[in-house]
C-alpha cells in the first residue's frame, strides 16, 4: 500500500509561541516541518535546528518560494497584515495566533484579503486555544444536552506595563484588549447561543487604572456579564449557570462542577500537561478540516465574531 504524502509545513515567526505548535505538529505523522522565517537569522536556525527543519530564513521572500500546504503565523499583531499580504494568494492553508487583527479595521482588511483570495478551497484559522483546554471541552460535554438559559459572566484582567514590559510596542499596547482580552471575551461567542447584543456598558476610572463592565444577552435568551479590570489585581475567571449546574474556570485551566451540595474539580488534563494548554486539542481539530472530517476548528468568519464584540465592548473607552 503507498504512504500518503506528508502535508508541508511551514512557519512564520519563531518565538516561543511558535515553538509550542511546533512541538504539537511534530507528533502528527501526516505533517513535515519544512521551513521556518525569522527576521532574525539566528533565531530561524536555531529553531530549525530544534525542529529538524532544513530551510530557515531572514528574507520572506526566499521562504515563500517554497511550497507548503500550510503555514502558521507566531507574529506580533502590528506585523501580522503586513505579512499576511504575501501568502493569501499563494495555494496554502492559513493558520494564525489569535488575534486575526490588531483591532477590529485590521481584521475587516484581512477577512477582505481572504474573501478575495486566488485559491477558494485554502483554509484559513485562527489560533483561540482556550477554546481547546480539557477544562473547557469537559464544560462542553457536561451542558452539551442542558437546554436551560445560560448565565456567564467573566472576570478579565490586563496589565499594559507588563505588556509594555515583554517588548510589546506603543500601538500594540493601545489595542491589548484585541490582542489578550480575546482569550476571555471569546468565551461569550463560543458559549452563549444566538446574535449576542452588548448594552450598558460603563467605564469607571481611577488615576492609573480603570474598568470597564457591560451586559450581554443573546437572541437565544441568554445572558452575560463582563468586568475588565485593567491595571487592577484581578483573576482570569468564566463562570456558567443554568438550571442545573454552577461551572467555574479559574484558573482557565481548572473546572469546578456545583452541583446542588457537591463540588467536584477537574484539573490536570493529561495532554493541556504535555503541551501548551489547547494546542494539541486545536491542532487535531485542524488536522480534521484538513481532512475534510467533522471539525471545530475556528475559522476566520469564527474568529472576527470576538473581535467584533471586543471592539463594541470598549468603544466607550476609545
Amino acid at each position: 500500500m503507498m504512504k500518503s504524502k506528508k502535508l508541508k509545513v511551514g512557519f512564520v515567526g519563531s518565538g516561543n509561541t511558535a515553538k509550542r505548535h511546533a512541538e504539537v505538529v511534530s507528533k502528527f505523522n501526516k505533517y513535515n516541518l519544512v521551513g521556518v522565517f525569522s527576521r532574525k537569522i539566528k533565531n530561524a536556525k536555531n529553531f530549525a535546528k530544534k525542529f529538524n527543519i532544513n530551510n530557515f530564513y531572514d528574507d520572506i521572500h526566499k521562504f515563500k518560494q517554497n511550497e507548503y500546504d500550510l503555514i502558521i503565523f507566531c507574529l506580533p499583531p502590528e506585523k501580522l497584515l503586513s505579512y499576511l499580504k504575501y501568502f493569501i494568494n499563494l495555494k496554502t492553508n492559513i493558520f494564525i495566533e489569535k488575534p486575526l487583527g490588531l483591532n477590529l479595521i485590521e481584521s475587516k482588511k484581512i477577512l477582505k484579503l481572504f474573501k478575495n483570495r486566488k485559491y477558494r478551497k485554502m483554509k484559513f484559522f485562527v489560533g483561540y486555544n482556550r477554546r481547546f483546554l480539557g477544562s473547557v471541552l469537559k464544560l462542553k460535554k457536561i451542558i452539551s444536552n442542558q437546554s436551560s438559559i445560560r448565565y456567564i459572566e467573566i472576570n478579565d484582567q490586563q496589565d499594559t506595563n507588563k505588556a509594555r514590559s515583554l517588548g510589546h510596542d506603543q500601538l500594540t499596547i493601545k489595542n491589548w484588549m484585541f490582542a489578550n482580552s480575546i482569550h476571555t471575551i471569546d468565551f461569550f461567542v463560543f458559549l452563549m447561543r444566538g446574535k449576542l447584543k452588548i448594552f450598558n456598558t460603563k467605564k469607571i476610572k481611577f488615576k492609573n487604572s480603570y474598568i470597564i463592565t457591560c451586559n450581554i444577552v443573546s437572541s437565544h435568551g441568554d445572558f452575560g456579564r463582563y468586568i475588565g479590570y485593567w491595571n487592577i489585581p484581578s483573576n482570569w475567571s468564566v463562570s456558567l449557570i443554568n438550571d442545573q449546574n454552577i461551572l467555574n474556570l479559574s484558573p482557565l485551566e481548572e473546572i469546578i462542577v456545583k452541583k446542588k451540595l457537591k463540588n467536584i474539580k477537574y484539573k490536570n488534563f493529561v495532554i493541556d500537561k504535555k503541551f501548551k494548554p489547547g494546542f494539541y486539542n486545536q491542532f487535531r481539530e485542524i488536522d480534521n478540516a484538513l481532512s475534510n472530517k467533522k471539525n471545530y476548528a475556528v475559522t476566520i468568519f469564527d474568529a472576527i465574531k470576538s473581535v467584533q464584540i471586543i471592539d463594541k465592548i470598549y468603544e466607550i473607552s476609545k
